[in-house]
């Protein structure tokens, strides 16, 4: 198992084999420190019924904290890269999706955009 914080570069792709749904999302998480810290890039794939609920939240910019497994390197035209099954992840940061909206919430567009939220009734949130 492998369990980092990653961010998605592209928006996921979702595909059907057979009965079973598979996404694939590519990411970056860093690796290194200070001037020597550069991404490090990694296919994903996630499987099954999960997969084809989570998809239309999985976007380009998400940050994720994802639990992987099966961590391979891969090796095409010469470059080698590495690839991984999704086993589990959590919202993070960046764009966080509502699922039940398939997007932004009020409150999450307000902490990203560090603006007060007001409550249904016009008072203002703490701050």
């Amino acid at each position: 198992m492998f369990i980092e914080l990653i961010r998605l570069g592209k928006d996921a792709e979702l595909k059907q084999a057979g009965q079973t749904e598979i996404l694939s999302l590519y990411a970056a998480y860093d690796v290194g420190f200070g001037d020597k810290k550069k991404p490090q890039w990694i296919g994903l794939t996630m499987f099954g019924k999960r997969a084809a609920q989570v998809a239309h939240m999985m976007t380009k910019g998400t940050l994720i904290m994802a639990t992987m497994d099966e961590v391979q390197v891969e090796e095409y035209n010469g470059k080698s890269y590495l690839k991984a099954k999704l086993v589990e992840f959590k919202f993070a940061g960046g764009k966080i999706p509502d699922p039940r909206l398939g997007s932004l919430t009020r409150l999450q567009e307000a902490m990203l955009s560090s603006q007060p939220v007001s409550s249904p009734s016009g008072v203002s949130a703490p701050q």
